[in-house]
């Protein structure tokens, strides 16, 4: 893993001039570098896992920077012929972490209403189905774990009339918006130097019912009756919606989310991310009643 790494760095000096050397600090499909460049000065560096990954990206933060001052664009990208990587170079920014208390909780909505008020008329990002609509393939795809299976299934079923409502276009229908598709505390963090919070790493970004943008946060940093009144709050203050979220649909889409969960955990050896997963089907199911009223 080193030695590609090593390789890696060798053609991005090549590419882009100046220094460069690999600085991962956390395990990701992605690989991360840290420059010096003579014009640049120093730079983040990003070798995406896909092609796929890095036209997602760019595709959004084309748009994203048109209209929102805090969005941090890059100054380089392209291609490294050898290895046949994607990379994008942006400036390095010191950060430090987010944290959502009642005013994180406050800034962290309004960077994702931001996100979702962005004209998508521009992009050719793909669109997410609803995910109602996701539920039949997910519950198929754990059978390989009977007894989850069997509660998930169950529980599918017990939400039938529910998910045959929206299914049917019964209730209110959210209009499509850009996605980040991995929005949470590990992607905002805020500059140093002027305070300001910035919403990073949209290589996941799609078109689709902006529901999906809460599955992560509201089962974790969100679980607090105080910080989800404090979001919810701020983003209906921001885009105006005052009758958003649909509880019915966020149900829905954090169902299909935790059956998603599963799969992945088992496939990257993440029990304790497998274990949220069935912990999240266990919250749902106690949810569910309060639903069918």
């Amino acid at each position: 893993m080193e030695a590609v790494a090593d390789q890696l760095a060798m053609e991005l000096t090549r590419t882009l001039g100046g220094s460069v050397v690999p600085n991962q600090r956390h395990v990701s499909e992605n690989r991360h570098f840290a420059g010096a460049h003579p014009q640049l000065g120093r730079l983040f560096i990003k070798v995406y896992g896909s092609r796929e990954r890095f036209t997602r990206e760019g595709d959004a933060l084309e748009i994203l920077a048109r209209h929102h001052a805090w969005v941090l664009a890059p100054v380089r990208e392209g291609d490294l012929s050898t290895s046949g990587h994607f990379w994008r170079a942006f400036p390095e920014v010191a950060m430090h972490p987010f944290t959502f208390d009642l005013e994180g909780c406050r800034t962290a909505a309004q960077l994702l209403a931001d996100v979702h008020g962005t004209d998508l008329t521009s992009t050719q990002l793909p669109t997410k189905p609803h995910g109602w609509e996701l539920v039949p393939e997910r519950l198929a795809a754990i059978s390989r774990w009977p007894s989850v299976h069997e509660k998930a299934a169950r529980l599918a079923q017990d939400a039938a009339l529910l998910l045959d409502d929206l299914s049917r276009g019964r209730g209110r229908r959210s209009r499509t918006r850009l996605l980040t598709e991995d929005f949470g505390v590990r992607n905002i963090h805020v500059r140093e130097d002027d305070g300001t919070a910035l919403l990073i790493d949209f290589e996941h970004a799609e078109r689709g019912d902006p529901h999906w943008d809460l599955g992560k946060v509201w089962d974790q940093e969100l679980v607090e009756p105080a910080r989800r009144n404090a979001f919810v709050g701020e983003y209906r203050r921001r885009t105006g919606l005052r009758d958003w979220p649909d509880v019915r649909a966020l149900w829905a889409t954090r169902f299909a989310a935790a059956l998603a969960i599963l799969p992945y955990a088992a496939r990257v050896g993440d029990a304790a991310f497998f274990d949220h997963g069935v912990e999240k089907l266990h919250r749902l199911d106690a949810e569910l009643p309060g639903l069918l009223l």
